[in-house]
């Protein structure tokens, strides 16, 4: 078993909802840290400047209008996007001439938009001989059902990793991590979010909590009207922060202060609210299920965002590590239910890094 030491390794993603981008960018963490050189590259920096506007007006629809975001992810699945219609020909070739420099031993891909786009803009090449595909979801996603139609121009041969799969009960870790947080050191609240890209009705969410007298930590947009309370803290998502922008931090987290107070507002780090957690009520995203299994920290869900997050819904149901939000609710938001699917979490086995502290990947 070899250390990561002298590799050379490129990772690919998208910063669509983060829900990629965050799991590469803790890779890439992790992965320097064992030694490795690493090469990072997102999907939106070859954009043309259309495409950006585009694309930053598509996520305000989606966060605006949930039905809406659901008809355009049927678009894409269906291979609607023309890559070389929005990819800037001058940034492709200016990325691609820096990868003839280097000699990558490993290419880590964590969107299907990446094979789309090198079988499209390239003839005969690829950066390394062989492709690792990381899929976040329990079946094929968006951007790699886009990519199943390109797949076979492509001149590597691609090794499918999941760390979730529908009608298995194997679930992995994407690195490894710290020992979960004590159920007895977990903080009281509950942490809600609609993704990383802010779906679905946060308003109403956050109103019932606060009827029903629910501590709780809520993430919403930037500038929301809403100021924190004593049952509520509120926190929001950094002002126009763009991963293809600043390839070296996540968003930050401000939370708010409550109305008439005079204390200033703070920032706190994603990771540490999941960790200390008693849940986490979102929709049933592939970064979801990994920050619950990272932290065993029960997922609470919401409705799913089309056909793959109703499978990681199902996945993570079957296990025993979630509930539905009607089913905490009827349970009269029981907090022993919620101790008991971290105990599932934590009592999982199978549960093993893909990539470990050597370079083989995990089966």
């Amino acid at each position: 078993m070899s250390s990561w030491r002298g590799e050379n390794v490129l990772i690919l993603t998208a910063s669509s909802g983060l829900g990629s981008f965050a799991p590469a960018f803790r890779l890439r963490s992790y992965l320097r840290a064992q030694g490795a050189t690493t090469h990072f590259y997102c999907i939106e920096q070859l954009f043309d400047e259309y495409a950006i506007q585009k694309h930053q007006q598509t996520r305000a629809h989606c966060r605006a209008n949930f039905r809406k975001a659901l008809l355009l992810q049927k678009v894409v699945e269906q291979g609607g996007i023309d890559l070389k219609s929005i990819i800037d020909p001058d940034k492709f070739d200016t990325m691609l001439h820096i990868w003839l420099q280097q000699k990558f031993t490993r290419c880590i891909v964590f969107s299907g938009f990446w094979v789309s786009a090198l079988a499209e803009m390239t003839t005969g090449y690829s950066p390394t001989t062989k492709i690792d595909a990381v899929h976040m979801d329990a079946v094929l996603s968006s951007s790699w059902l886009h990519a199943k139609a390109h797949s076979q121009a492509v001149q590597a041969s691609i090794r499918d990793i999941y760390l979730y799969k529908k009608n298995s009960k194997r679930v992995f870790t994407l690195y490894p991590v710290e020992q979960p947080l004590d159920w007895r050191f977990r903080s009281p609240r509950v942490l809600g979010h609609g993704g990383g890209w802010q779906m679905g009705d946060l308003a109403a969410l956050n109103a019932r909590l606060n009827r029903e007298a629910i501590y709780s930590d809520m993430i919403l947009p930037a500038g929301t009207a809403v100021v924190s309370s004593p049952y509520q803290r509120i926190l929001t998502t950094e002002a126009n922060y763009h991963p293809w922008e600043n390839l070296d931090k996540l968003p930050d987290l401000t939370i708010l202060p409550e109305a008439n107070s005079n204390e200033p507002p703070s920032n706190i780090n994603f990771e540490q609210l999941a960790r200390s957690a008693p849940a986490i009520i979102t929709k049933p995203g592939g970064a979801s299920l990994l920050d619950s299994i990272n932290f065993a920290t029960p997922l609470v869900l919401l409705p799913a965002f089309g056909e793959y997050e109703k499978q990681n819904a199902i996945t993570w149901l079957s296990l025993g590590f979630a509930v539905t939000f009607e089913q905490w609710q009827e349970s009269g938001y029981s907090f022993d239910m919620l101790k008991k699917l971290h105990n599932n979490l934590l009592n999982h086995s199978a549960v093993s890094p893909i990539f470990g502290a050597s370079n083989e990947t995990g089966d």
